[in-house]
């Protein structure tokens, strides 16, 4: 005991100076049809206790991960082999949209599923063309040499045609929904357009590069962190990209580059690695395949940074350097609270004008040319126009910055203040949200009262007992940005605010600089942020949490310095408003689509969309915006509409998906005195529509995302570091691509991980499996000691709570190394050296274990939580991590 002894004095005074991702998306390309409507405003059986029957499942030591366990259990009849939640798509792997089909249609847009019709098909005067599959984003990578190409279309076009930048070129059927049939591609970056035309001459074009990667696909896009630099500062960063399991790579050769707009090489700024060494290398964890890399810029004038990772794959006898895909980090000149100011006098001006016109009994048109003329007049802006047929009024300011003013009669959802196709064609499974997180959004609670139907969506979604939807409101002026740029978390997204159509008439080549997919106008929503241009920061000051920061900025980790995680306090408005993803008016902040894209660092969890305002379903922008990044349905109005038809239709809506547990299409498409077969706003004309699928349920209330197989958290609570990865060293999955990982804190998070998530269990289901790998710096010296790191599982509800997994270090070291502790070694089925290494150094991990324990105590009856969870018992400086897996219920 003696040398345990010394090991505990050491420790104890190094504890006053100490403190103690990864996403691969199946892509099968999507075939669908569009529901159209407008309106407004391995193996040796052992059991134990430690929460149920436990099951040891032998690990293998080789370096590379083991992707390929056997399984054996010691409980009869059990099935272990369950790949619940794997990705059993043929289709290609490739870096965008998750698989939204099992299934392909040449002419997706001619497909009739019989689902019913709902009211006539708007007409589009805006050719809008859009890509959304492989991916959404502006790039992408494949691992095979053919691909297909989906998207949208708004507008009738004549003629699609999509060409390759190695002058391949081919023609698309023009249709709502168009996929182009397999493209070739060629080794290395291939940017690809598609242009559709109309009878009327309009064209519209959409360009994506696609990066083929012969045999090899990158676990993720590169994250580089912090996304917005200031000129003339220098700025500590930090890189990191996940690698995936697909192919094999030298992890010698993983480099970080600086390119240009083209993706070509400039500067290779640093060799990456996956060492955990988070204070030189910025690094989180060792040997979970995020390679990773700390860097300073100082740029001396705004300008795109590109960066991308190159990686040496063999392919055949030789090799050569696979390319990820591009991400861009903005370096800004900040926003001059002046500058700020004058916009926000200047669309104040032109309010006040119109109002002045209108009392003075002027005509609508004559008002808002008066008020138009406040723009046009002034010589710092460079644009200025009226919405289409509409009351809005926006302009553009020589430094990029934008200005609104929605002008709407009181009452209407705006300001400031034909045969539809079926859903999804051949489709006959019901899709499921992938989270119950659910969002209200609703800026304008206190000026709409009684008149907001976000209360009753609410109060609906709460009420609902089974699924469990975790409800996050924000009204009035809490109804702010920074909430919306965390929106693709949400399953459930309910607005009620306010919205006009915009920037009809912009210059293409402005379109083009700010990034907008479409051109021309644009749908915008207001939100609740107060306009305050003083509290624009211009400076990065060092923080620890948001609770650092001023409001508007937020504090993002960047390095660690003594064992302190050091942050940044970055005000990411200055890049939105330079870059027209928001916009300023007399009082609050607008979002434009183009805020949503840039903010989707994920896919959303095959979402509904709620859109309580007018025109958010106008020209399609809003809606391909979301929808392009995962979303899967998405309603809203197509013109002016009235407050009171807003909260009838919206309330409605909410009270058939969740009370009649009816499908988003089928409750749309009910006919009769329930849902009349055309909704219209008999005061202005004005529709309720919803874009995309019509075979979404909400109301499934399993566990969803049970294994983590979507490469994320969607559907789970997230507290200190609780994250998902595809391998931890030579340790793999126990089944599928992924697997959750709870930390006692590394890496840039210092708090304990937890993984949680609320659901019902269904009656019929009598057991719960969890499978675990508890790995630990703890083992074997301080077996014995007051140094207890543990891991527990449980089920929790109104009716008590459960063990499913309730282990600790002596619970789990050999019985001989801690002799005079009570339940020393009660779990003991041996320890290993692992082939990882934390922070201080060697690690020891128990084999896969497997914990099954009886359920029926909580099925079918009502609202039930599994919690994972670390903690950290006697100091925070020897780290321990848990792997879990294939969580299922039988």
């Amino acid at each position: 005991m003696l040398a345990q002894d010394n090991l505990y004095m050491a420790r104890v005074e190094r504890e006053t100076s100490m403190n103690k991702f990864a996403l691969h998306i199946a892509y099968t390309f999507l075939i669908c049809l569009l529901v159209w409507g407008c309106g407004s405003s391995a193996s040796d059986a052992n059991t134990d206790s430690g929460g149920g029957g436990d099951v040891n499942l032998e690990t293998d030591s080789s370096p590379t991960p083991d992707a390929d366990q056997d399984t054996n259990t010691d409980t009869a009849g059990t099935d272990v082999s369950d790949t619940q939640g794997t990705d059993s798509s043929t289709n290609t792997d490739t870096i965008g949209n998750p698989d939204q089909s099992t299934s392909t249609d040449s002419d997706s847009s001619t497909t009739d599923t019989g689902q019913g019709t709902f009211g006539e098909e708007p007409e589009f005067t805006d050719l809008f063309i859009q890509i959304i599959g492989p991916t959404g984003k502006d790039s992408g990578t494949n691992i095979s040499g053919l691909m297909p190409l989906s998207g949208i279309l708004f507008g009738e076009a004549t003629s699609i045609t999509w060409t390759a930048s190695d002058g391949a070129t081919g023609q698309i059927t023009p249709g709502r929904f168009w996929n182009s049939g397999p493209i070739q591609l060629a080794p290395g970056d291939n940017t690809i357009t598609v242009t559709a035309l109309s009878a009327d001459g309009q064209e519209a074009s959409d360009e994506v590069v696609i990066t083929y990667n012969p045999g090899f696909q990158f676990g993720d896009y590169l994250e580089v962190q912090p996304p917005q630099l200031f000129t003339n500062k220098t700025t500590d960063m930090r890189a990191s990209i996940a690698m995936g399991s697909y192919g094999t790579y030298d992890a010698s050769t993983v480099k970080l580059h600086r390119v240009d707009a083209s993706g070509v090489i400039i500067e290779t700024i640093a060799t990456m690695k996956d060492d955990g060494q988070v204070a030189t290398t910025c690094d989180e964890i060792e040997g979970d395949g995020v390679f990773s890399t700390c860097m300073s810029r100082n740029p001396s004038q705004p300008e795109t940074l590109h960066f991308r990772v190159t990686v040496e794959v063999p392919l055949d006898l030789s090799v050569y350097d696979a390319y990820s895909p591009v991400t861009d980090i903005e370096a800004i000149s900040p926003v001059s609270p002046g500058i700020c100011q004058s916009v926000v006098q200047l669309t104040t001006s032109a309010r006040n004008t119109y109002e002045d016109r209108i009392a003075d009994g002027q005509s609508h048109e004559d008002a808002q040319a008066a008020a138009l003329s406040v723009f046009t007049n002034f010589g710092e802006v460079t644009h200025a126009g009226v919405s289409p047929d509409g009351y809005g009024l926006w302009m553009r300011h020589q430094t990029g910055l934008l200005g609104v003013v929605g002008l709407a009669p009181e009452g209407y959802r705006s300001g400031d203040t034909g045969t539809v196709d079926g859903g999804l064609t051949n489709l006959s499974n019901q899709r499921s949200l992938l989270s119950r997180h659910s969002m209200v959004f609703a800026p304008y609670r206190e000026d709409l009262g009684t008149m907001d139907e976000s209360i009753e969506i609410k109060s609906s979604l709460e009420d609902v007992e089974c699924p469990p939807f975790s409800v996050q409101e924000y009204v009035n002026a809490d109804a702010q940005l920074s909430k919306l740029r965390s929106i693709y978390e949400f399953g459930v997204i309910a607005f009620a605010t306010h919205g006009e159509v915009m920037f009809d008439g912009i210059e293409p080549g402005v379109a083009d600089a700010y990034g907008w997919e479409n051109e021309g106008a644009q749908e915008v929503l207001w939100t609740g942020e107060e306009i305050n241009c003083n509290n624009l920061s211009p400076n990065t000051p060092v923080c620890e949490s948001e609770n650092d920061c001023a409001t508007g900025s937020a504090c993002i980790a960047v390095k660690v310095t003594a064992g302190n995680i050091e942050g940044r306090c970055v005000d990411l408005r200055h890049g939105d408003l330079l870059n027209g993803r928001i916009a300023l008016s007399p009082d609050r902040y607008a979002v434009l689509p183009s805020f949503f894209s840039h903010y989707a660092h994920r896919d959303y969890p095959e979402s509904l969309i709620y859109m309580g305002a007018c025109r958010t379903i106008m020209n399609g922008t809003l809606a391909a915006a979301f929808f392009a990044n995962g979303a899967v349905s998405i309603a809203g109005f197509s013109d002016y509409v009235t407050e009171s038809f807003v909260k009838e239709q919206g309330t409605y809506l909410f009270e058939q998906l969740l009370l009649k547990n009816e499908d988003t299409g089928q409750g749309i498409n009910l006919t009769g005195d329930v849902l009349p077969g055309s909704i219209e706003d008999p005061e202005t004309g004005g529709k309720f529509w919803l874009f995309g699928a019509q075979n979404l349920s909400i109301m499934n209330a399993d566990l969803v995302n049970p294994s983590w197989e979507n490469g994320g958290i969607a559907g789970w609570d997230q507290d200190g570091d609780g994250r998902v990865i595809s391998q931890l060293g030579c340790y793999a999955p126990v089944q599928g691509k992924y697997m959750g990982l709870l930390s006692t804190g590394l890496g840039f998070t210092k708090q304990t991980g937890e993984l949680s998530q609320r659901f019902c269990i269904p009656k019929d289901k009598t057991e719960l499996r969890v499978r675990w790998r508890f790995m630990s710096e703890e083992f074997p010296d301080f077996c014995g000691s007051i140094f207890q790191d543990e891991f527990r599982a449980t089920l929790e509800s109104d009716l008590g709570e459960m063990d499913v997994v309730n282990v600790w270090v002596d619970s789990l070291c050999q019985p001989s190394l801690c002799p005079f502790t009570e339940a020393c070694g009660i779990h003991y089925v041996g320890l290993d050296q692992a082939c990882v290494a934390f922070d201080q150094g060697d690690v020891w991990t128990t084999p896969w274990r497997e914990a099954v324990v009886d359920v029926t105590p909580f099925a079918g009856q009502g609202p039930t939580t599994l919690r994972l969870f670390a903690s950290d018992q006697g100091d925070s400086i020897y780290d321990t991590v848990i792997l879990v897996d294939d969580i299922r219920f039988k």
